[in-house]
């Protein structure tokens, strides 16, 4: 491997590092403040945004492999106006979602016995925010802008981890865990858009990109839908029908327990661009 790859991979190998470590020490410090009867409500919620990320973790690698064939035939202008169509779609889509997820929350909190629906709105808002950051980062991926990339999931972290201690101290609910969780997500989301603004746009995309984005998504699209509802089920079921302190003992481990596949993030991070290109 080159210099330059070995570098990149230090640099994202670093930042998973410190990235899972912030994201433990968020999981540890929000059920050592809550207790186990509220942190079932968080873990349950957190479960929700999951599902989701799981569901959407195809988008980042397919806008990465074509933004990465885009600038190796010096094409990033084309890049800048691919994640503005991109962008345009997801906030179709979500104003579409909003009035269904909030409509969806009120029964899901009434089914899965929750205090207030609040955690759950929570959940959904940090789905969509998710959702367009996760394109600004695929797209990061895919113009070989690593530093940026890892910028912006380690400041999301400890951004993550420093609202919620603050929050916790206002207010010991699941929601200010929540909150703190959005907010964080969104101020990263505002750094990796100012770092992909800086791109000249061109009008034009080159033809065959949306056929090509489709084909690299849709077989991918079910299979991670059964995978999101596999991995996230229990956690739903647990909080239904288990006692509080148990579900919130569960969702404990099970938050530990996802923790750790941060460390593996630099892997598909440095592998899908770099094949691409």
């Amino acid at each position: 491997m080159e210099r330059g790859g070995v570098r990149r991979s230090l640099e994202l190998l670093a930042g998973a590092g410190l990235t899972a470590a912030a994201t433990l020490a968020y999981v540890v410090w929000v059920g050592r403040t809550l207790g186990p009867a509220a942190y079932a409500e968080f873990s349950t919620a957190l479960a929700i945004v999951y599902f989701f990320a799981i569901v959407l973790s195809p988008l980042g690698p397919a806008l990465a492999r074509v933004a990465a064939r885009m600038s190796a035939v010096g094409r990033e202008s084309a890049v800048a106006s691919l994640r503005r169509k991109v962008q345009r779609s997801l906030f179709v889509a979500s104003a579409i979602a909003i009035p269904i997820f909030l409509l969806a929350s009120i029964y899901l909190a009434r089914a899965l016995r929750f205090e207030t629906a609040a955690p759950i709105v929570l959940a959904f808002a940090t789905a969509i925010v998710f959702s367009l950051v996760t394109v600004d980062r695929g797209f990061l991926q895919g113009l070989f802008r690593f530093r940026s990339y890892n910028a912006s999931i380690l400041l999301d972290a400890v951004l993550r981890l420093g609202l919620a201690i603050a929050l916790l101290q206002v207010c010991s609910s699941a929601a200010a865990a929540l909150a703190a969780y959005v907010a964080a997500l969104v101020l990263a989301g505002v750094f990796a858009g100012r770092e992909l603004g800086k791109l000249r746009l061109e009008e034009r995309l080159p033809p065959g990109v949306g056929e090509e984005l489709r084909r690299l998504l849709g077989p991918m699209a079910v299979l991670m839908i059964a995978a999101a509802i596999y991995q996230n089920l229990d956690m739903l079921a647990v909080k239904r029908w288990f006692a509080p302190t148990e579900a919130g003992q569960y969702g404990a481990a099970l938050a530990l327990a996802r923790t750790f596949g941060v460390i593996f993030t630099p892997l598909w991070v440095l592998l899908g661009p770099v094949l691409a290109k």
